[in-house]
């Protein structure tokens, strides 16, 4: 995989952005099968991977590190690490940023493949507090798709210092691995201008096939755009409970 690097220097946080027109779609067998909320038991703190993936093939120590204030990754603890599936060749990862000392605002995010090799790095300015965050992995500039298959550490770090030299005061980790595309669920809508309510149908799809990253990230975006919603409202609030990450059901989503 091509390593690639992105330097953001203005002083707000640059997001990528999600596109939320994923290749997750309905299944259409004898008529459309509709998923009609987040799966039940996501609800009981019980979030799982497919079986299908097994367990993580490797830990990572500590998962949030550094002091006090916590940088929280929007993703469940799996074998005491950060860790969930993507189907996507470009995923998404939301984490919870709290209010930092006006010092600690120079920001690191840095993907790396199972060897320890660093294919992807952006560094950028935090000027939010008290807010969940999306830091997406860029399409047009050249970086090679995520290999299905194949387990990714990512890893989220803030500084003091805008050349980053000196020791991250906070340091947040986790794991991420791409993996087809179910059996059950197929492609024929990918492309297509959806509406709000097949958006949702899509995302809760993917939430029934546990894949947490892109269910996570899209339904974030979606609930970004209808706060006053109450299905996605729900469904939002199941989600994070589902990851124990109960204190972030009323942080706002930037």
């Amino acid at each position: 995989m091509k390593k690639i690097t992105t330097k953001i220097t203005k002083s707000t946080l640059t997001l990528m952005g999600i596109g939320l027109c994923t290749s997750l779609s309905l299944w259409l067998g004898n008529g459309a099968v509709f998923a009609q909320k987040i799966p039940s038991n996501w609800s009981n703190n019980s979030y799982q991977p497919p079986k299908n993936i097994g367990k993580p093939t490797q830990t990572l120590p500590g998962g949030v590190r550094g002091g006090i204030i916590n940088i929280i990754p929007v993703v469940p603890q799996v074998e005491n690490t950060y860790f969930g599936v993507t189907v996507e060749a470009y995923p998404s990862f939301l984490l919870y940023i709290p209010e930092l000392n006006p010092d600690t605002k120079y920001a690191q995010f840095t993907l790396k493949d199972k060897d320890g090799n660093e294919v992807y790095q952006s560094s950028f300015v935090l000027n939010t507090k008290n807010t969940i965050i999306t830091v997406s992995l860029p399409k047009d500039m050249g970086l090679t798709p995520l290999e299905i298959n194949q387990d990714y550490q990512w890893n989220f770090s803030v500084f003091s210092d805008s050349l980053r030299v000196n020791t991250a005061k906070i340091n947040s980790s986790g794991l991420i691995k791409r993996v087809e595309l179910p059996s059950t669920i197929n492609n024929q809508t990918a492309g297509i201008t959806l509406d709000k309510q097949a958006k949702l149908n899509q995302i809760r799809l993917s939430a029934e096939s546990g894949i947490w990253y892109d269910t996570a990230a899209n339904l974030a975006k979606l609930y970004r755009e209808y706060p006053n919603d109450l299905d996605l409202k729900n469904d939002w609030e199941t989600l994070l409970k589902s990851a124990k990450l109960n204190t972030l059901v009323n942080v706002s989503i930037f």
